[in-house]
Protein backbone atom coordinates (compact mmCIF):
# COMPACT_ATOMS: atom_id res chain seq x y z
CA UNK A 1 0.00 0.00 0.00
CA UNK A 2 1.62 3.43 -0.95
CA UNK A 3 0.90 6.00 1.49
CA UNK A 4 -0.42 9.41 0.95
CA UNK A 5 1.64 12.10 0.27
CA UNK A 6 0.30 14.71 3.05
CA UNK A 7 0.22 18.74 2.23
CA UNK A 8 2.41 20.39 4.86
CA UNK A 9 0.87 22.18 7.23
CA UNK A 10 -0.25 25.77 6.38
CA UNK A 11 -0.10 29.32 8.19
CA UNK A 12 -3.40 30.24 7.70
CA UNK A 13 -5.99 26.95 7.83
CA UNK A 14 -8.41 27.25 4.63
CA UNK A 15 -10.58 24.83 2.40
CA UNK A 16 -8.46 24.57 0.43
CA UNK A 17 -5.99 23.36 2.72
CA UNK A 18 -8.85 20.64 4.19
CA UNK A 19 -9.38 19.40 0.59
CA UNK A 20 -6.07 18.73 0.56
CA UNK A 21 -5.59 16.85 3.58
CA UNK A 22 -8.83 14.58 3.89
CA UNK A 23 -7.92 14.09 0.31
CA UNK A 24 -4.86 12.42 1.57
CA UNK A 25 -6.42 11.24 4.42
CA UNK A 26 -9.15 8.90 2.08
CA UNK A 27 -11.59 11.01 2.48
CA UNK A 28 -14.38 11.86 -0.51
CA UNK A 29 -13.87 15.69 -0.37
CA UNK A 30 -16.84 16.17 -3.10
CA UNK A 31 -19.54 17.81 -0.43
CA UNK A 32 -17.19 20.35 0.81
CA UNK A 33 -17.69 23.99 0.23
CA UNK A 34 -16.13 26.96 -0.07
CA UNK A 35 -17.64 28.89 2.84
CA UNK A 36 -17.30 25.96 5.06
CA UNK A 37 -15.92 26.56 8.73
CA UNK A 38 -14.61 24.02 11.57
CA UNK A 39 -18.23 23.21 12.47
CA UNK A 40 -18.82 21.72 9.00
CA UNK A 41 -15.64 19.93 8.80
CA UNK A 42 -16.89 18.27 12.16
CA UNK A 43 -20.08 17.21 11.28
CA UNK A 44 -19.06 15.30 8.21
CA UNK A 45 -15.38 14.25 8.97
CA UNK A 46 -15.52 13.22 12.60
CA UNK A 47 -14.37 9.60 11.41
CA UNK A 48 -11.23 11.47 10.43
CA UNK A 49 -10.46 13.16 13.46
CA UNK A 50 -7.58 10.77 14.83
CA UNK A 51 -6.13 11.08 11.27
CA UNK A 52 -5.88 14.89 11.50
CA UNK A 53 -4.16 14.90 15.18
CA UNK A 54 -1.88 12.75 14.03
CA UNK A 55 -1.37 14.76 11.10
CA UNK A 56 -0.40 17.57 13.46
CA UNK A 57 1.43 15.61 15.83
CA UNK A 58 4.06 15.40 13.39
CA UNK A 59 3.79 18.57 11.02
CA UNK A 60 7.04 20.76 11.11
CA UNK A 61 5.55 23.30 9.09
CA UNK A 62 2.63 26.22 9.75
CA UNK A 63 0.58 26.38 12.31
CA UNK A 64 -0.18 23.28 14.50
CA UNK A 65 -0.59 24.69 17.32
CA UNK A 66 -3.97 26.43 16.23
CA UNK A 67 -5.08 23.36 14.27
CA UNK A 68 -4.91 21.78 17.10
CA UNK A 69 -6.99 24.31 19.68
CA UNK A 70 -9.81 24.28 16.68
CA UNK A 71 -10.08 20.33 16.76
CA UNK A 72 -10.55 20.91 20.56
CA UNK A 73 -12.91 23.71 20.21
CA UNK A 74 -14.90 22.57 17.09
CA UNK A 75 -14.28 18.52 16.95
CA UNK A 76 -13.96 17.34 20.48
CA UNK A 77 -10.43 16.91 20.35
CA UNK A 78 -8.75 16.00 23.96
CA UNK A 79 -7.78 19.30 25.39
CA UNK A 80 -4.38 18.00 27.06
CA UNK A 81 -3.77 16.25 23.51
CA UNK A 82 -4.21 19.84 22.07
CA UNK A 83 -2.08 21.69 24.72
CA UNK A 84 0.75 18.74 23.88
CA UNK A 85 0.44 19.82 20.33
CA UNK A 86 0.60 23.66 21.33
CA UNK A 87 3.72 22.98 23.34
CA UNK A 88 5.48 21.08 20.12
CA UNK A 89 4.69 23.91 18.20
CA UNK A 90 6.26 26.90 20.38
CA UNK A 91 9.55 24.27 20.85
CA UNK A 92 9.76 24.01 17.45
CA UNK A 93 8.89 27.59 16.66
CA UNK A 94 6.28 26.90 14.64
CA UNK A 95 2.86 28.98 13.99
CA UNK A 96 1.29 31.31 17.35
CA UNK A 97 0.89 29.25 20.61
CA UNK A 98 0.21 32.39 21.83
CA UNK A 99 -3.18 32.95 19.98
CA UNK A 100 -3.85 29.12 20.34
CA UNK A 101 -3.42 29.28 24.12
CA UNK A 102 -5.36 32.23 24.77
CA UNK A 103 -8.18 30.39 23.30
CA UNK A 104 -7.38 27.44 24.62
CA UNK A 105 -8.82 29.16 28.33
CA UNK A 106 -10.95 31.06 26.74
CA UNK A 107 -13.06 28.35 25.09
CA UNK A 108 -11.70 25.18 26.21
CA UNK A 109 -10.62 25.11 29.61
CA UNK A 110 -7.51 25.09 29.79
CA UNK A 111 -5.79 25.97 33.04
CA UNK A 112 -4.98 29.85 32.86
CA UNK A 113 -1.28 29.18 34.72
CA UNK A 114 -0.38 26.86 31.42
CA UNK A 115 -1.04 29.72 29.19
CA UNK A 116 0.71 32.31 30.95
CA UNK A 117 3.46 30.09 31.54
CA UNK A 118 3.63 29.73 27.56
CA UNK A 119 3.30 33.49 26.57
CA UNK A 120 5.95 33.87 29.37
CA UNK A 121 7.97 32.02 27.77
CA UNK A 122 7.30 33.55 24.14
CA UNK A 123 7.77 36.91 25.89
CA UNK A 124 11.06 36.24 27.12
CA UNK A 125 12.29 35.87 23.21
CA UNK A 126 10.91 39.19 22.28
CA UNK A 127 7.66 38.43 20.21
CA UNK A 128 5.19 41.15 20.39
CA UNK A 129 2.31 39.03 19.76
CA UNK A 130 3.17 37.90 23.36
CA UNK A 131 2.04 41.47 24.24
CA UNK A 132 -0.94 40.88 22.12
CA UNK A 133 -2.12 37.77 24.16
CA UNK A 134 -1.38 39.11 27.16
CA UNK A 135 -3.76 41.71 26.93
CA UNK A 136 -6.26 39.15 25.81
CA UNK A 137 -5.32 36.97 28.86
CA UNK A 138 -6.63 39.74 30.65
CA UNK A 139 -9.47 40.75 28.91
CA UNK A 140 -11.15 37.39 28.39
CA UNK A 141 -9.62 34.99 30.64
CA UNK A 142 -9.46 36.79 33.88
CA UNK A 143 -5.25 37.08 33.68
CA UNK A 144 -3.54 39.75 36.85
CA UNK A 145 -3.03 43.77 35.20
CA UNK A 146 0.40 42.96 37.05
CA UNK A 147 1.37 38.99 34.89
CA UNK A 148 0.14 41.23 32.12
CA UNK A 149 2.70 44.22 32.57
CA UNK A 150 5.56 42.09 33.20
CA UNK A 151 5.05 40.46 29.86
CA UNK A 152 4.81 44.26 28.02
CA UNK A 153 7.42 45.07 29.72
CA UNK A 154 9.97 41.84 29.17
CA UNK A 155 9.12 41.99 25.28
CA UNK A 156 9.47 45.77 25.37
CA UNK A 157 13.46 45.14 27.07
CA UNK A 158 14.06 42.55 23.96
CA UNK A 159 12.95 44.52 21.65
CA UNK A 160 15.19 47.25 22.74
CA UNK A 161 18.27 45.15 23.18
CA UNK A 162 17.39 44.43 19.73
CA UNK A 163 17.34 47.57 18.10
CA UNK A 164 13.48 47.13 17.30
CA UNK A 165 12.03 49.81 18.71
Amino acid sequence: MVRPKLPKCPDVWHVFFARQLLAALGADVTPIRDGWCWEDFARQYQAYRSAVEAYLEQARTGDPAWGAYCLAHYCGSNRSWAEGVIERALALGLGHAEWAAENMVRYCGSDLAWAERLIERIAATGLKDAIWAAQRMVFYCGSSHAWAETIIARVSRMSRACGQV
